[in-house]
């Protein structure tokens, strides 16, 4: 299978969704995960390969902190895709990636409000005291 281009697959003319995840962290630039296979929340009731997507369940499509990018084309903003990576039990290596390359546009105040919103500050305010010292490690 030859790989769309990125202007191609963020275009919103052949998906639409929820870009989520490691695609997320791809396409805000927070990690070094590939974006192919495209994640996508999808209302599918099971998670499901389709060529160029993963598609992952959730009961309703929730476009509350996303980035609308074209057509029904959406993304996770910075503050749901962390969350997001720590619900969904994702590794801490791409996890503590987000918070290094966390963009300048945001703010980790804002990230922690919207945490506790969804219940989530004790996780999310631990990853961020710990991401400087993953990285430390690493070096030796």
């Amino acid at each position: 299978m030859i790989w769309l281009p990125d202007d191609i697959l963020f275009s919103g003319g052949l998906f639409s969704g929820i870009i989520c995840l490691g695609s997320a962290t791809y396409y805000h630039r927070m990690s070094d995960f590939g974006a192919r296979p495209l994640q996508i929340f999808s209302t599918y009731p099971r998670k499901f390969h389709a060529g160029y997507c993963v598609y992952f369940p959730v009961k309703k499509l929730d476009y509350e902190n996303t980035v609308h990018l074209n057509n029904n084309l959406y993304v996770t903003d910075p503050y749901r895709t962390i969350c997001d990576l720590i619900e969904y039990n994702r590794k801490d290596d791409i996890i503590y990636q987000c918070f290094n390359q966390f963009p300048d546009s945001y703010s980790f105040n804002k990230l922690f409000e919207y945490a506790e919103k969804r219940g989530m500050l004790e996780k999310v305010k631990f990853y961020h005291n710990n991401y400087e010292r993953y990285f430390d490690e690493l070096a030796y």
